[in-house]
């Protein structure tokens, strides 16, 4: 095969092609790098302008640097075998003998040329290997313990050429090129560049002349540059690598994917091209900003930071702990690299700002230390121990490294808060108001309660996010029901990871489901499970104990959805028909440490499909006693308990774990058996992903399960409960249930201060001993009295993110207040306002 006459080969050489200025061979480089800034004069004499002469001086301090200094020298490790068992196994060929019979098998069987993206992807995972070999051998050149050694030398020339032949011979198959074409290869090409750095330099000014040096040079730069080009976007970018548009709005190019686990800045570093750091430099500014459904066609990044303190990774999916974290800290960490030369760029007010906004808000996605099971497809795995909060490392970026931007107050809250992080206890901070109390996440329909002494997580689902994506291979094979109205209630922080050992898979807590976990078969999915319908809000107040929130669940995969890059969600979707076919209205009103969770509509669509729905009201560990009435269960017992005996039943008994959290069934709103068992189940972590197998888990776990079994023929039917956060005993009667239909939902404190609503229907009208209430949209709504006499605090939230909406007018007795709603990015999220009767 003729490499060079390929399409991708010739990629290097576009960022040149307007660069041809003839005035020596030995002036290329300089050539290419005046492209912009150099005039001709009529002698051919050339003239630079400061700019470009600045920016090339940095440059060479930068190319001296790399030189010296492995990057991201830890990927390396990853070579099993010695320096001495490598130079044993790689031929004068420069072929490595153990590998040989693999190799020509590929070519045999023109497995190179398939078009299957997964056969090109483990092709790839074969390249990467033998370049990160070859890195190994290279850096005995860079350390100086083989710097004479002219042999091993050319046979690692040799292995670069053989190799990346192939490597960039491969037909471009989309994700077939991901992964190791634009990571592994890249970085470990870069690396052995750097590594015989004299020699290339010499190369480049034509000192060099060997055609082997010389055609080891053309590929090792051209495989360092696929961190560029690879895999083709199939857009105007593939026709301008060099540009910021390169770096937005494709999943592969934003976010971590763009910046952090590609080697784009030590590439541009390789090529000795300053167009390629001013690309990067203005990416690194512009990255650190936010994205939202309602501003995501004018967002610089489609993934990464949320308008809500959050993040989105794959598509609209709170992974906030993965790509936008990463993302982030590298766009930081180039700027890190570029202080001090022309690039450098400073944190603006606004950078400031987003950093902020997702400190704190991120900080409600961590409890303890404990990060909750539903935020990354890592979530079935076994941990025991905290993993910490994945944002300390950012944090303490800013702190140390970007003081000058900072006022004293920021500098002085982020001390604060780095110093509650390192003790796994951000909700005791109470010099700041950001760290505890009830925040809704209105980008990823997520609501949280963090308190000191509890936790709870309420990750709801409509058709404006994705869900939770699911890997068979290797961390997370069952994300089913992740974004389905799933309830987390957490003390020690780590009871929701342990639990999931021991669940029944399809009885996740708070979600209403078919039940059949033995049919459930694993999954990889991008873009999870999610509701149809547009409709979920949340409503809390600074300050206040209080909040309501809401959504109409009915279950779609996200893969359906337009625009879908990856469909492989879809593959075995056809065997799923238990996960579809069930409709609820669902409501979640928090008046202090009391959680009152209301289903209306319950519906069974497809009552044909086999298998009783249930409404899981906690699936949780088992770590105390149990009390049911005057009845108590131990822990190395077993408990099988009718809590609710028949629906419409008029009675129902309190059920209380020791140290943890009582429930109570609503027994007037409840349709459906109630049940609760306690018991001890083998564990299934080997199940769950791949990567928990030789972890040292239980072999079981003590679990307990309390839920509401609607049967199969059911239609329009309810449901309530009450959950007790807090460790005082509950007074239940301290809320009351005014309105539990699928055009209203609302609960009130019982001296009527406090009223929740979840308004489904605008038309709905809401009424207490007191008020007349009605909404002008469909809205989340929370009215607290205020401590003077007569003033109300109006909290409300538009559950449509409805882009034409600008207020919500609510009536009370006949009296309009009318509520100015946010505009982009941050539409959706909840609003106050104080007013007078």
């Amino acid at each position: 095969m003729n490499i060079f006459k390929r399409k991708e080969f010739l990629y290097s050489s576009l960022w040149a092609a307007s660069a041809v200025l003839l005035v020596t061979s030995s002036s290329n480089v300089f050539a290419r790098n005046c492209q912009k800034n150099c005039n001709m004069t009529e002698n051919k004499v050339m003239t630079v302008s400061k700019d470009t002469l600045a920016k090339m001086t940095a440059m060479n301090k930068l190319r001296e640097k790399y030189s010296k200094v492995a990057y991201r020298g830890h990927q390396v490790k990853s070579v099993k075998q010695s320096v001495a068992e490598l130079e044993k196994l790689l031929n004068d060929d420069g072929v490595f003998t153990d590998l040989k019979s693999v190799e020509e098998k590929m070519i045999t069987s023109n497995v190179l040329n398939s078009l299957d993206a997964d056969v090109q992807g483990k092709i790839g995972l074969f390249f990467a290997k033998v370049t990160n070999r070859l890195w190994k051998l290279a850096e005995t050149f860079r350390n100086g313990k083989n710097a004479n050694n002219v042999k091993l030398r050319n046979k690692i020339y040799k292995g670069f050429i053989h190799y990346g032949m192939m490597e960039m011979a491969r037909p471009n198959i989309d994700i077939g090129r991901f992964h190791a074409s634009c990571f592994a290869i890249p970085n470990a090409a870069i690396n052995s560049y750097f590594c015989f750095f004299k020699d290339m330099e010499d190369v480049e000014k034509d000192k060099n002349t060997s055609a082997l040096a010389m055609r080891f040079h053309t590929v090792i730069r051209e495989l360092g540059f696929q961190a560029w080009t690879q895999p083709y976007r199939h857009d105007e970018t593939d026709k301008n690598i060099v540009s910021v548009e390169r770096f937005r709005k494709h999943v592969w190019w934003v976010g971590g994917n763009g910046i952090a686990y590609r080697p784009v800045i030590s590439a541009a570093i390789m090529m000795n091209d300053i167009r390629m750091l001013d690309v990067l430099s203005e990416v690194a500014r512009e990255a650190i900003s936010v994205v939202s459904q309602t501003n995501y066609d004018d967002a610089f990044w489609t993934e990464g930071f949320t308008a809500d303190g959050a993040g989105w990774g794959h598509g609209m999916q709170c992974l906030v702990w993965g790509y936008p974290i990463h993302g982030a800290s590298s766009a930081l960490a180039y700027m890190n690299i570029l202080r001090d030369t022309p690039w450098a760029g400073t944190l603006q007010k606004k950078n400031v700002d987003v950093l902020f906004n997702f400190f704190r808000g991120s900080s409600f996605l961590d409890y303890k230390g404990y990060i909750p099971p539903v935020l990354g497809r890592g979530n079935m795995m076994y941990s025991s121990k905290p993993q910490g909060f994945p944002s300390l490392g950012l944090i303490k970026n800013v702190y140390n490294n970007w003081s000058s931007s900072l006022t004293l107050d920021q500098r002085e809250e982020l001390k604060v808060l780095i110093a509650a992080m390192e003790k796994n206890d951000t909700a005791s901070i109470t010099k700041y108001p950001y760290y505890s109390g009830l925040r809704y996440f209105y980008n990823n329909d997520n609501f949280v309660k963090k308190e000191a002494n509890y936790y709870a997580f309420i990750s709801m689902g409509s058709i404006r996010v994705d869900g939770i994506e699911s890997t068979k291979q290797p961390m997370a094979a069952y994300n089913y029901y992740t974004s389905d109205g799933l309830t987390l209630f957490m003390r020690a922080g780590n009871e929701a990871t342990l639990a999931l050992g021991g669940m029944n898979l399809t009885a996740f807590p708070g979600v209403t489901a078919r039940q059949g976990e033995e049919k459930l078969q694993p999954i990889t999915n991008w873009r999870g499970f999610v509701s149809k319908h547009n409709f979920a809000a949340g409503t809390s107040r600074q300050g206040s104990p209080n909040g309501v929130s809401g959504f109409i669940f009915e279950k779609i995969n996200a893969s359906t959805k337009s625009n879908v890059n990856d469909l492989a969600g879809l593959e075995k979707d056809n065997f799923n028909k238990i996960l579809y076919g069930v409709k609820a209205h669902k409501g979640y009103f928090f008046i202090n440490d009391l959680l009152v969770c209301l289903g209306a509509g319950v519906t069974n669509l497809t009552p044909e499909v086999e298998g009783d729905v249930w409404t899981t009201i906690d699936q949780t560990l088992w770590q105390n006693k149990v009390a049911v009435g005057d009845r108590t269960f131990r822990v190395d017992g077993k408990c099988h308990e009718i809590i609710v005996k028949k629906r419409n039943a008029k009675t129902s008994r309190e059920v209380v774990q020791e140290d943890k959290f009582s429930y109570y069934i609503i027994p007037e709103q409840t349709v459906g058996e109630v049940k609760l068992i306690c018991e001890n189940r083998p564990e299934k972590w080997s199940k769950l992903a791949t990567k928990n197998k030789g972890k040292n888990y239980p072999k079981d776990v003590n679990m307990f399960q309390l839920a509401i079994n609607h049967g199969r023929e059911f239609k329009n039917d309810t449901y309530g409960y009450i959950v007790n956060l807090g460790n005082e005993k509950a007074d239940y009667s301290s809320v009351k249930i005014i309105s539990n239909t699928t055009e209203l939902q609302a609960v009130t404190s019982a001296d009527n201060k406090v009223i929740t609503a979840v308004f489904y229907n605008k038309n709905a009208v809401l009424k207490t001993s007191s008020k007349t209430i009605t909404v002008s949209e469909p809205c989340t709504l929370m009215i607290e009295d205020g401590k003077e006499s007569g003033i109300v605090a109006i909290s409300v939230t538009d559950a449509e993110m409805n882009v034409k909406l600008n207020n919500i007018v609510v009536t009370i007795n006949n009296k309009k207040y009318n509520i100015p709603l946010p505009t982009e990015p941050n539409r959706g999220q909840s609003v106050s306002k104080k007013f007078k009767l």
